[in-house]
């Protein structure tokens, strides 16, 4: 197995786990508290 192959599917994995998990915020009350926590500057969801 290619290391930096092994790299780019273990990126892109985490990728869809954190797209899955907003998703996942969105649809609750959690994201309000999770946006209050850690506010991203210039970065909208």
């Amino acid at each position: 197995m290619n290391i930096t192959g092994l790299i780019v599917i273990v990126m892109l994995h985490c990728g869809i786990v954190i797209l899955n998990e907003v998703k996942v915020m969105q649809k609750s009350n959690l994201f309000q508290i999770y946006n209050n926590s850690f506010p991203f500057s210039g970065i909208e969801f």
